[in-house]
């Protein structure tokens, strides 16, 4: 079912390039855009298809419900619709898709004003899309706002492209597209590689060793593609400023296609990365994911637990990397120098290859992430693994004679949970057990508690199948009990200062959805709040 959902995000792709580009084709004066062979109706058939691919991971979603968490189907297709990012987002994408059904046949009553409402049609269709991204899910507004102009960046710059290469009967002259095009062009790649370079740091904090997870490499892949689309892009908007046209009109066609090939390939990639784990975290990842198997090929030796990468190039990784400079230099002279297309592209597919295979044979193990240091204070411990400015509060501790809790707060901001070894009166932190709440100390009702499900690793038992993990801040300073309603058991914890923890380990999956009520020493109920999530953020 994931290569099914993966392959629905790249035609998901493919078909947003379509329509946007030809909406925003078609609010351009005849004079200055393509004669386009597609048809109103192939459009909308694309139109309708992306509701319609925006359903497969909601589909699949459901099933996962019902199958593994053995929820009934009605439930499943009721919870997962309403209160899940891609639920949400198919019910936005199909009023907006027969909302833009009906528009396009009213064509004929305002013909400007239609054009312009489809395109905000199509638009408000990448907000869509976007509300379901990774960018979304882990930074919330800003990764959804940084996702959609990345989107409609995208949108604006490959789409006519596309459209313009593969559908168009005859282009305008150069001068006259070049009026409209280039600007919307460099100004969707200004936008790009800023929502980009944001949404980089935000999915992925470790870019050099989340090329240990499949989801990293094929990020590093879609980068190193990115720079001869680029490249492509240069070209046109330097041809087309020529009051000479230096390209005939088949010529740029197809250093159009030869640009839209490109940026499909990108399309692919960044679909098949659709549905894996992002590198947030790659040490934590690593513990319920294995290495890519390519990291593994190139390195041809095995990694040690908590091991991440060094880079260190020999003969063969500098050769590479060499020759890979020298197509760069030789690709964007021959793009820039001759009119023809396919040495251009072949260049850029060797510089590709040479770049990617050079970088990754100069990968080797590096340093294992392990830090046994013994300290007489909590405190201590987990100011080690903080930078050394932050300020480290505990507010609640368990100290066990070999196991110690510790909940924390880091500058006033950050809520933590640390899990720490106890010996001979001094603590130790076990490597990947520290948990992060981003802003759940100076946040109050959902934002200040959190839910993990572990399979693998520190807080698992090995003698069952899942660990629950909740912790959180009440600001409540009255609140004596915090009662969890999980959808197979409610649990039951203290509240000290204003903080409190429930660990069970149990056989049973629970469903993610569940419930919090923080109650004062009477059993009235002080706050009630629904979390939907049993993931969250994780420091080394």
């Amino acid at each position: 079912m994931v290569i099914i959902v993966q392959l629905s995000n790249v035609f998901l792709y493919i078909a947003f390039a379509i329509v946007s580009g030809y909406y925003i084709l078609q609010i351009f004066p005849e004079r200055l855009r393509a004669t386009i062979t597609l048809k109103v109706q192939t459009v909308e058939s694309i139109l309708i298809s992306i509701p319609i691919l925006l359903a497969v991971p909601v589909v699949n979603v459901i099933n996962t419900l019902t199958s593994q968490f053995g929820a009934k189907w009605s439930d499943a297709f009721t919870t997962v619709l309403l209160t899940y990012s891609a639920g949400q987002a198919l019910i936005g994408s199909i009023i907006v898709v027969i909302i833009m059904f009906l528009l396009s046949r009213m064509r004929k009553l305002s013909t400007t004003a239609v054009q312009f409402a489809l395109l905000g049609g199509a638009v408000l269709l990448m907000a869509c899309a976007s509300w379901a991204s990774h960018g979304t899910s882990i930074s919330g507004w800003l990764g959804f706002v940084s996702t959609f102009i990345h989107f409609i960046s995208v949108a604006a710059w490959i789409g006519p492209l596309f459209v313009m290469g593969w559908y168009a009967t005859n282009l305008p002259d150069s001068q006259k597209l070049h009026k409209w095009f280039s600007p919307v062009a460099a100004g969707a790649v200004l936008l790009l590689s800023l929502t980009g370079f944001f949404l980089l740091t935000q999915v992925t904090q470790d870019y050099f060793n989340g090329w240990l997870l499949s989801y990293g490499q094929l990020l590093f892949i879609k980068h190193i593609l990115y720079v001869p689309l680029l490249f492509f892009g240069l070209r046109h908007l330097v041809m087309l400023s020529l009051k000479k046209p230096r390209l005939t009109e088949p010529q740029l066609k197809r250093s159009f296609r030869a640009e839209s090939v490109i940026a499909l390939l990108i399309f692919g990639v960044t679909g098949f990365m659709s549905e894996l784990e992002p590198p947030h975290e790659v040490l934590r990842t690593l513990q319920a994911e294995p290495v890519s198997w390519i990291t593994q090929f190139f390195i041809q030796e095995p990694l040690s637990q908590y091991q991440l990468l060094a880079f260190s190039p020999g003969p063969i990784g500098f050769v590479l990397i060499y020759l890979s400079l020298i197509f760069f230099l030789a690709g964007l002279a021959i793009l820039l120098l001759t009119r023809g297309t396919f040495f251009s592209a072949l260049m850029m597919g060797l510089l590709v290859i040479s770049s990617y295979t050079g970088v990754m044979i100069s990968l080797s193990p590096g340093e294992i992430y392990v830090d046994n240091t013994s300290y007489s204070e909590i405190e201590d411990a987990i100011a080690a693994s903080h930078p050394e400015q932050s300020t480290i509060d505990v507010l609640w501790e368990d100290i066990g004679s070999d196991i110690a809790y510790a909940i924390y707060t880091v500058d006033g901001t950050d809520l933590g949970l640390e899990k720490l070894t106890v010996n001979q009166e001094k603590f130790t932190r076990i490597p990947l057990s520290g948990l992060v709440l981003e802003g759940g100390f100076n946040r109050a009702s959902t934002n200040g508690t959190q839910t993990q499900r572990f399979e693998t690793g520190t807080w698992h038992n090995p003698d069952f199948r899942f660990a629950y993990v909740t912790f959180g801040y009440t600001d409540y300073p009255e609140a004596t009990e915090a009662r969890i309603i999980y959808t197979g058991e409610t649990v039951t914890t203290p509240i000290e200062n204003q903080t409190f923890v429930s660990i069970i380990d149990r056989d049973e999956s629970w469903y993610e959805t569940h419930t919090v009520e923080i109650l004062d020493d009477q059993g009235e109920v002080l706050d009630s709040f629904e979390l939907d999530s049993m993931s969250g953020g994780f420091h080394h």
